[in-house]
């Protein structure tokens, strides 16, 4: 018998995209050629300047607007605008230039004063923690 790898199983859940009451679905894994091109059409719109801005607009809502016809045939503009294509962009299927999240707040302080030691030899996983006071450094 051959081997049998079902991707429906390890496939990411798709979203549901609500604007004004009505819900729209999106694929949890678009295919490749369709998210290579709305990442391209992104870029490029971001990149663009004057006239060819509202080009670009075009072109990024019309790739997006293919990706919202996998799930809702009929649909023939998307029901919002440049921010709602870059939120969901962004938002579902993470950030298109795959930028590091930023810091946590207060990620810049100081470190605690507790450390970590190993514990006795009878239990080698747990870990002990100790306070060190200001005044022993």
């Amino acid at each position: 018998m051959p081997r049998i790898i079902d991707l429906d199983l390890i496939a990411p859940e798709g979203v549901t995209i609500r604007k004004s009451g009505v819900e729209y679905r999106l694929p949890g894994d678009p295919p490749t050629a369709l998210w290579l091109s709305i990442i391209a059409a992104h870029d490029a719109h971001i990149a663009a300047a004057g006239a060819e801005h509202f080009q670009t607009l075009q072109v990024f809502h019309d790739r997006m607007l293919l990706l919202f016809k996998l799930e809702q045939p009929k649909l023939t503009a998307l029901p919002f605008g440049p921010a709602g294509m870059i939120s969901i962009l962004i938002g579902f299927y993470g950030a298109p230039d795959d930028e590091a999240p930023e810091d946590p707040p207060g990620a810049d302080e100081a470190a605690s004063a507790k450390r970590t030691t190993t514990g006795r030899r009878a239990s080698p996983a747990k870990p002990k923690t100790a306070t060190r006071s200001r005044s022993s450094r």
